[in-house]
């Protein structure tokens, strides 16, 4: 009777850590997927707040960044942009 008493107490144990893991990794991972989120519209944010000071500084760079959609690209290279037109 012991046994089966200690048995079902470690698979109770078991049974919770399992549980345990799994929402710890759940929440990881959502944890993570947000995160990711965020990170991608502040890049976005970043993106469009440059492409809006090219279009006012370079207008016609950014008309043609922009008819190839290529004028989001432009904080990406904007320092060696600047140095070609500033130089």
């Amino acid at each position: 009777m012991q046994k089966i008493i200690t048995d079902r107490i470690i698979y109770a144990i078991v049974e919770d850590v399992a549980v345990s893991t799994a929402i710890s990794k759940i929440c990881s991972f959502a944890a993570s997927q947000t995160l990711t989120v965020i990170a991608i519209e502040g890049m976005l944010k970043k993106a469009g707040d440059a492409s809006d000071r090219l279009k006012v500084k370079y207008p016609g760079l950014w008309y043609r960044l922009s008819t190839k959609g290529y004028d989001m690209l432009y904080f990406i290279f904007k320092n060696e942009l600047n140095k070609i037109f500033l130089f």
